[in-house]
């Protein structure tokens, strides 16, 4: 405590000598270009006798001298005049004569005022460059600038405050921080619980996902290390969570970052991306809506890594399937992802000139095919290769209609059943509204 004591003691001391030193100075709060003003000034003073001599004749060939150019001025402008009734072209420099008079007397008058208010005393000088110096000399020790010097001083006051208050001030903020903590706490809690619960949902939603991208044993469970230390404690809260997942069956649950393959990372990764997508734009499933002229972006870049085959198709379907309610940019190696694309870019790298540069090109059908079949068979495309291509896109194709046909069938007989419910609940309202009718004649 003793200890703690000395060392605001000394702390004091130091912001006293060093308030002290730039409060002598009489740096203004609202004036942090002093030191501009002043090298200018003293530029200026340094030349007094040629900036005296430039304003006296520069005021003289305007006002003073036998051709003086505000009294040849008049004769200008009847000239003017003259050559505006010849030609409307000069009358709007005639219209301007009041103004260019205005400004040049304007001048005369500042240029008089400059020169006799010139102080050129060497004393003056010598005054203006001992200043600079101290500003300088404060700039070095506390700037860069001199409106960092004032900052500086004006911390240096509010730290002087704090430390002449002592232990009422520590008190105060011992007791803010406490609130602070207890405020952090309560919401750190409130987060940690939200995130085991949600942990659940989010688990057996992402099992099923992977299940459609030919991963249909994984399991995944989301485990939490919390409460972490005080020194671990961040805006992302007080626990720490990681993912657990057993790819196949009969093995235990363990860290995802130690065991899957590239090919399970990428379809893993497509399908948390596929989850987190849907729960952002406010619908639990990303393909139950139809796709928006603002509907958000996906971006999935070489997401086939690892993986072909049977496996490349059906992640393929899903980003097809993705595709009907986000805008989704897919990077990819593979032809059976390529084939899925409602639009296929060509992107290819060259070097030119010792350049390298990147072209990017649309593909029409001709162009999509000669470049599934180069994806299919490399660089030697044969008319196999093609065929094989052109069945791909025409296979993928008729999917995406055949699933749009039951689509739209199933809205169609959705629409129908609802307006033959619809015309059944009016028959039954009419049959009771006769036979309400029925009763009251009877009883009459």
């Amino acid at each position: 405590m003793r200890s703690a004591a000395k060392d605001r003691d000394a702390r004091q001391d130091l912001i006293a000598f060093q308030l002290g030193e730039l409060d002598r100075v009489g740096l203004k709060a609202g004036e942090p270009g002093e030191d501009v003003e002043l090298a200018a000034l003293r530029q200026v003073l340094a030349s007094a006798d040629r900036v005296e001599r430039l304003c006296i004749e520069s005021y003289a060939l305007l006002y003073e001298s036998d051709d003086a150019i505000l009294a040849s001025l008049g004769n200008v402008w009847r000239r003017v005049a003259e050559l505006a009734t010849l030609d409307p072209q000069f009358k709007p420099h005639l219209d301007a004569r009041d103004g260019i008079k205005s400004q040049l007397e304007d001048l005369a008058g500042f240029l008089r005022k400059y020169a006799s208010g010139i102080e050129a005393s060497p004393a003056r000088l010598q005054q203006v460059e001992e200043r600079l110096a101290l500003l300088e000399r404060l700039k070095r020790k506390y700037g860069p600038t001199l409106a960092d010097v004032i900052e500086r001083r004006d911390a240096l006051r509010r730290e002087l405050v704090d430390l002449e208050r002592g232990d009422d001030r520590i008190t105060e903020l011992d007791r803010e921080l406490g609130a602070a903590r207890a405020t952090f706490v309560s919401a750190a809690e409130a987060l940690a619980t939200e995130r085991r619960r949600t942990a659940v949902t989010f688990g057996r939603q992402l099992e099923a996902v992977l299940a459609e991208l030919a991963m249909e044993r994984t399991r995944f469970e989301v485990r939490f290390e919390g409460p972490l230390p005080e020194a671990g404690w961040s805006a992302r809260g007080i626990d720490a969570a990681e993912f657990f997942v057993s790819p196949n069956p009969g093995e235990d649950l363990r860290p995802l970052a130690r065991i899957v393959s590239g090919g399970e990372l990428s379809r893993i990764m497509l399908a948390i991306k596929t989850l987190t997508a849907a729960s952002r734009h406010g619908f639990s499933d990303a393909t139950d809506r139809p796709p928006s002229a603002s509907a958000p972006g996906l971006i999935f870049d070489e997401v086939d890594a690892g993986i072909g085959g049977r496996v490349a198709d059906v992640v393929g379907r899903k980003l097809r399937a993705l595709g009907s309610a986000f805008q989704v940019l897919c990077i990819t190696h593979l032809p059976q992802i390529a084939a899925y694309a409602d639009t296929h870019f060509e992107i290819e790298k060259r070097v030119d000139d010792g350049r390298t540069r990147t072209s990017v090109l649309r593909l029409g059908d001709g162009g999509r095919v000669e470049e599934l079949a180069r994806m299919l068979g490399g660089e030697a495309i044969t008319d196999g290769l093609r065929r094989s291509a052109r069945e791909m896109l025409m296979e993928r194709s008729a999917t995406k209609s055949s699933r749009a046909r039951a689509a739209k069938g199933e809205s169609k007989s959705k629409g129908e059943s609802e307006r033959a419910k619809a015309k059944v609940a009016r028959s039954t309202k009419d049959t009771k509204g006769a036979k309400d009718t029925e009763g009251k004649l009877g009883g009459a």
